[in-house]
């Protein structure tokens, strides 16, 4: 006769509490039979996650289906799913057995959930919660509480900027999250989560933002029951607030003007007192005002003064053309507003500084080369340069010097391919050079490979109008058919922060010609 399993497997929910194992004879029968049913332990374990005893069954003659209950053990720790397997095998007697299919699987589905929530922290300051604070209360608290069950794996929340309509605070603006990704572990019962309350110094009415979480997987088994929402409360004395406006802030020296408006706002917009301010132009690129040409049109005073229910001032500042060359760099200056007096001790100025950037519309001078600059500096076509070194005035810091040219004695070498070294002299080949240099050679491959040429020596001491030798391994082989040609450039790099602005470099180009004998 023959016992079998009515399932090979189960896939039972932790909260169900129990289910049945069905054994079925089939065969007929004889007499009476046992089998014996074992469990065996997986990830699912005995007497922690269900309970099944070993035990013995045993079929009457007219008995055609036997029961084995098994209990599953429900607790309140959300954790993976689990397995345990059960084994039938025959007990001797007097008469034979044969058990079909002895193995069944069980899979504990766990249906449970870590329940958290968010309440007002013991670590927030006095007389400030969740859901209310000041705005210069610097940092506030929210607890992140496990209200119910507990979780098997470390599982990450996520906190974020959830906003909902009636919002009127923003993230980066008023407040900042601290910590955005929250580890929650075994054996955590509460985490604390700061929120920094930006202090602005404006004033503003109450603003409300509101934050939730998410998580890493869907899979995770945490819920959170609520969001955070935080009403902040304004802590300035509503002061106004003075702001400054510039128009355009990149011009031509062609006679633009630029705008400045200086405004009121907050505290309803009108000053309730007396405020003078300051307006001055400070050069930033060159270092004199003079040179970087701009004047104060509307007034020879600089000083505006708001009184009570002004609200804005406007000014204008004039670019001067100084008909000057200045090598395509702008002139750069900067707009500076100060507070000059007022009533009030906590006047705020939240826009103090603008730079405004002049664009030069001169022509280049013929035959002459200004500024040149470049990584690395190409050498000029002109003998005399037209250089910025500094100076009190700008217009008297451009000088016009000779160029200095340091290069290869030729532009373009021709060498034959065999294994060998090949030297080519690097020198001052236009000026007088009047300090030792020391050069970088790096070479570029053009339709030679990588591997055809190697620079032996590519730093190069060169003294004062001195020489230099540069050492190339050609590695090509004879024999081996090339192509007719092979060529690569040789660049000079400067040394940084040390060689003079008015030296350029010129580097050469070298084509590996091959063998008569291996040309086709």
């Amino acid at each position: 006769m023959n016992i079998t399993l009515s399932q090979t497997s189960y896939a039972i929910s932790e909260s169900s509490g129990y289910f049945e194992i069905i054994l079925m004879k089939t065969d007929g029968a004889r007499g009476p039979v046992t089998v014996s049913v074992t469990p065996i332990n997986g990830t699912a374990l005995a007497s922690t996650d269900f309970e099944l005893n070993q035990m013995d069954i045993t079929f009457r003659i007219s008995e055609r289906e036997k029961v084995v209950p098994v209990r599953i053990i429900n607790d309140d720790i959300a954790e993976r799913s689990e397995r345990f397997t059960v084994m039938i095998q025959p007990v001797e007697g007097l008469f034979r057995v044969a058990v079909l299919d002895n193995l069944t699987t069980v899979d504990i589905i766990d249906d449970d959930r870590m329940l958290m929530a968010f309440m007002p922290s013991v670590e927030s300051p006095e007389n400030e919660s969740v859901g209310g604070v000041t705005e210069s209360v610097g940092m506030i608290y929210v607890d992140l509480v496990v209200v119910k069950g507990a979780i098997d794996r470390n599982v990450t929340v996520l906190l974020m900027a959830n906003p909902q309509d009636g919002d009127t605070a923003f993230e980066g603006e008023d407040y900042e999250v601290i910590e955005r990704g929250l580890t929650i572990h075994p054996t955590t019962t509460r985490i604390t989560v700061g929120v920094d309350i930006i202090d602005d110094s404006t004033c503003e009415d109450k603003e409300v933002f509101s934050l939730s979480t998410s998580l890493q997987s869907s899979d995770d088994p945490i819920s959170i029951v609520n969001d955070i929402r935080i009403t902040i409360a304004d802590a300035d004395d509503c002061l106004p607030v003075v702001r400054m406006t510039v128009e355009p802030t990149v011009v031509s020296e062609a006679g633009e003007i630029v705008e400045v408006t200086v405004s009121l706002a907050g505290g309803g917009g009108n000053l309730p007192g007396e405020v003078q301010l300051g307006i001055s132009t400070v050069p930033i690129q060159p270092k004199d005002i003079d040179s970087v040409g701009v004047e104060i049109l509307t007034q020879s005073e600089v000083t505006l003064t708001f009184e009570e229910g002004s609200s804005s001032r406007q000014l204008q500042i004039g670019v001067r053309d100084n008909s000057v060359y200045d090598g395509g760099e702008d002139r750069i200056f900067a707009i500076i507003l100060s507070l000059l007096y007022t009533d009030f001790e906590n006047l705020n100025i939240s826009s103090d500084y603008v730079e405004v950037r002049i664009t030069d519309d001169e022509p280049q001078p013929e035959g002459i080369v200004c500024n040149v600059r470049g990584e690395p500096r190409d050498a000029p076509t002109a003998e005399v340069c037209c250089v910025d070194l500094g100076g009190m005035s700008y217009e008297k810091s451009i000088y016009t010097i000779p160029c200095i040219v340091i290069g290869f004695q030729e532009t373009e070498y021709e060498v034959m391919e065999r294994r060998e070294s090949y030297q080519f002299t690097l020198a001052v080949v236009q000026g007088s050079l009047a300090q030792n240099l020391s050069l970088t050679i790096i070479s570029t491959p053009i339709t030679a490979a990588a591997n055809d040429y190697r620079v032996l020596e590519p730093w190069v001491p060169l003294e004062e109008n001195g020489t230099g030798t540069v050492r190339v391994e050609i590695s090509t082989e004879p024999g081996q058919e090339d192509g007719p040609q092979e060529t690569f450039r040789l660049t000079i790099i400067e040394e940084s922060g040390v060689t003079p602005k008015n030296v350029f470099f010129r580097g050469a180009l070298v084509t590996i010609l091959d063998q008569p004998s291996d040309l086709p």
